[in-house]
């Protein structure tokens, strides 16, 4: 009986260490991930700026403040009345470079933080 137990045991052992195994490399294929699309998101951003200049005046339109969404809009399309309680929440939060990243996020924050652009971007970003 003592016989059927360890094999029962090192059986389930085995499936434990391999499922580990694979999400150790999902994780890591995750981060790839997360910062190729990074990567990608800041190339776009660096492309719709250089292409459209008014989106950076646009930007720096009211010192980088958000505004709302206006009520036709949302007459139209009453969803984004939402998006329009979140920005009304970011008005009134006090200072915009003092906040607190969720633990959910840390992880991610840190990963994006610390990540260098492609050689390319960063000569666009310098432009």
């Amino acid at each position: 009986m003592a016989a059927i137990d360890r094999e029962a045991l090192e059986k389930e052992y085995r499936k434990l260490t391999a499922r580990n195994d694979d999400i150790i490399r999902q994780e890591a294929t995750s981060k790839k991930e997360y910062a190729t699309f990074s990567r990608k998101e800041t190339s776009i951003i660096t492309l719709l700026q250089s292409l459209e200049p008014t989106l950076q005046d646009m930007h720096e339109l009211k010192n980088n403040e958000p505004r709302l969404i206006s009520e036709e809009t949302i007459a139209k399309v009453p969803g984004l009345s939402w998006y329009n309680e979140q920005i009304k929440l970011v008005q009134e939060s006090g200072d915009k470079d003092d906040f607190d990243v969720p633990p959910e996020l840390k992880e991610s924050y840190e990963l994006f933080k610390g990540l260098a652009l492609l050689p390319k971007d960063g000569k666009s970003l310098s432009e």
